[in-house]
């Protein structure tokens, strides 16, 4: 009987790790896309400038979908490094189960 209600445990634990994930990328992508609407109010004056001197409404969005790219990558790039950074400092312990033992 408590194997079944650990592998009850398991699978809720598993549900957890899934929503919480999902939650944390719903709310980075809410992030970058509040940070693109804003540079996009902030720079409404610039963006009026280059259109009138006869840029194109598809070469606008292209500057705005690079731009996002480009904040994409290097925010994604940044985070990848700190992970890695943070894996290292802490050492073995992550991959072998030290630093959060299970009951059991």
């Amino acid at each position: 009987m408590p194997a079944l209600f650990l592998g009850g445990v398991g699978r809720w634990a598993r549900t957890a790790d899934y929503l919480s994930v999902t939650l944390t990328l719903l709310l980075g992508a809410d992030g970058a896309v509040d940070v693109l609407v804003m540079s996009q109010r902030e720079r409404a004056t610039d963006l009026a400038v280059l259109r009138a001197t006869r840029w194109t409404t598809g070469e606008l969005v292209r500057l705005t979908l690079y731009e996002g790219l480009g904040l994409a990558l290097l925010g994604s790039l940044t985070g990848a490094a700190a992970g890695l950074a943070t894996v290292l400092a802490l050492g073995e312990g992550v991959f072998s189960g030290h630093l959060l033992p299970v009951a059991g």
